[in-house]
């Protein structure tokens, strides 16, 4: 699971500077699970974006990201990568410097969990699983390649008869090339 998630960024962050009107993001951020028993954790995304502003004469971007998260439990431990992609719109507000945006997508969750076993010792269980999000952010320019960014993502999973999504409060960087 680890080789994909590398894998997968360094294609992601290798892809986007390749065309014009395209960016990359960093976030790290906050993760509480709908899931009650888990506790919340940090979590670190990267995603490559397209601006499909000229081509469909519409605020539009779609964005390709990776993420990962790591809620735990009493004896439990949750490793969670979403592989997410997503459509956004641009929101047409005119505030000087600050672009807001709403979007919505699908992904595949990896998953993989620990657990203290009852006869003693550790056992996993893994999958992937399907979902969708739903977020809503906002892209403070800072120059014409530059912006800070902040993010609100809802994601619902469900891993093996467990809620694995959530809510995440993400900020970061954003570069455009």
């Amino acid at each position: 699971m680890k080789k994909l998630l590398v894998l997968t960024a360094v294609l992601l962050l290798s892809v986007a500077p390749a065309m014009a009107g395209n960016y990359v993001k960093g976030t790290v951020g906050y993760f509480t699970p709908t899931e009650g028993d888990l506790d919340s954790s940090f979590a670190l995304n990267v995603a490559g974006g397209m601006d499909l502003k000229d081509q469909l004469d519409a605020p539009v971007s779609v964005e390709l990201g990776i993420g990962y998260t790591a809620p735990e439990a009493t004896g439990v431990e949750v490793t969670i990568i979403p592989i997410t992609l997503t459509g956004l719109y641009e929101l047409p507000l005119d505030v000087p410097n600050f672009a807001f945006n709403v979007g919505a997508g699908l992904g595949m969750y990896m998953w993989e969990v620990e657990f203290d076993s009852f006869f003693g010792g550790t056992e996993k269980d893994d999958g992937n699983d399907f979902g969708f999000h739903v977020q809503a952010g906002a892209d403070y320019k800072l120059n014409d390649q530059l912006a800070l960014v902040g993010e609100l993502k809802w994601a619902k999973v469900d891993f093996d008869e467990t809620d694995g999504g959530g809510t995440s409060l993400n900020v970061g960087a954003k570069y455009n090339f």
